[in-house]
């Protein structure tokens, strides 16, 4: 059996490395990293709710992959601001819940 080799142009370099972002996907949804925290952490609800049980403690840097869901609602505690939650995987927790999507990126 022979092996044979050919050269990576740029665009196929940068989809073995894992996209622009140089994360590998996860599976189907766009792989994300948890920033711009001004508190110490990003809760990961049950539900898309700031009411809903918190699941999980997020910190700047942590890794989610996008599930599927978006929902905007108004529920911002002191009522500036309408809040999307995005439904995410955290593959170092294996867990899956709703975060605050403003601080993906």
């Amino acid at each position: 059996m022979s092996e044979e080799y050919t050269k990576l142009n740029g665009e196929e370099l940068t989809q073995a490395a894992g996209g622009k972002s140089g994360l590998a996907s996860l599976g189907d949804g766009p792989v994300w990293h948890v920033k711009g925290l001004t508190t110490e952490f990003l809760p990961l609800k049950s539900e898309a709710s700031g009411n809903s049980v918190d699941l999980a403690q997020l910190k700047n840097g942590d890794i989610v992959q996008a599930q599927g869901g978006r929902i905007r609602i108004s529920d911002d505690p002191d009522g500036n601001r309408a809040v999307t939650y995005t439904k995410v995987y955290v593959p170092s927790l294996k867990q899956t819940g709703w975060v605050d999507s403003a601080y993906l990126g």
